[in-house]
């Protein structure tokens, strides 16, 4: 159970059969890299949710997923980037929801008071700057610039590789991340669906929405029927590892960043 959830009651097996089986879990073997990115970037925003207070929020995603575990709930859309013609895998349009996220994770930092940054004042700090110095933040892998588009082609070019060039000199904060599909897919044949990360990741949540335990023996008698003994000590450090692996920041950015780049 996280360290987080704060439980007053442990969960019946009957309250977790209502909701919970391993046949719905069943359609990740035909799982692309963006359908995992999506499934890993609503339950990652429903997880920071809770963690931020934000309960109703929280509870609604939950129920949908309760209702269906694989449905695409449409959250990583304010990290990547909106559909639209032009995109590229590197260079995508601002999507107003992404500018909004931009806008409250800022403010949320000026509140904190720790950026370093914000002490000359918020309306002379440069965002990305700002973001790269919060460790938290989900919005490192962008550059978020300003493009005269009635400029000239060729002198926009020549400002932007200028740009670019001063802006990695400086020591931008970027991931350098193997974005190969039979990696990250691979991982998920042999790791995440044979582990049952995202069954146990949802098992997670449940407790942190509910704030009831689900006690070892239960968890494991739903994530592995008929397993015990050794095999399943085995196999619940498996578990365990494949799960902080998938929900990772790391593994969410290259997912994502696969995922668009095969899309588009």
């Amino acid at each position: 159970m996280p360290a987080s959830v704060k439980a007053q009651s442990s969960a019946t097996e009957s309250e977790l059969r209502k909701w919970f089986s391993l046949e719905k879990y069943e359609e990740l073997k035909q799982f692309n890299a963006l359908d995992w990115a999506r499934l890993v970037a609503d339950r990652r925003n429903i997880k920071r949710a809770v963690e931020g207070g934000n309960l109703d929020v929280a509870n609604d995603c939950w129920t949908r997923i309760v209702e269906a575990p694989l449905a695409w709930l449409g959250s990583d859309t304010e990290y990547i980037g909106p559909t639209h013609e032009s995109n590229t895998a590197t260079v995508k349009s601002l999507s107003v929801k992404r500018l909004r996220c931009i806008s409250a994770e800022v403010s949320q930092i000026e509140d904190s008071q720790t950026n370093a940054r914000l002490s000359s004042g918020l309306e002379a700090a440069i965002v990305d700057q700002i973001l790269a110095d919060y460790p938290h933040s989900d919005f490192h892998r962008y550059a978020h610039v300003m493009i005269a588009a009635d400029a000239p082609p060729k002198q926009i070019v020549a400002d932007f590789e200028k740009w670019l060039d001063q802006w990695l000199s400086d020591g931008a904060k970027l991931p350098h991340l193997d974005y190969r599909e039979g990696d990250y897919l691979g991982k998920a044949r042999e790791r995440w669906i044979p582990h049952r990360a995202v069954q146990s990741f949802d098992l997670d949540l449940y407790e942190c929405i509910t704030e009831k335990a689900v006690r070892g023996t239960l968890r494991w008698s739903l994530l592995f029927p008929g397993v015990d003994g050794q095999p399943l000590e085995s196999q619940k450090k498996k578990t365990r590892d494949a799960t902080k692996f998938l929900f990772s920041e790391d593994t969410y950015r290259a997912l994502s960043h696969l995922g668009y780049e095969l899309r588009n």
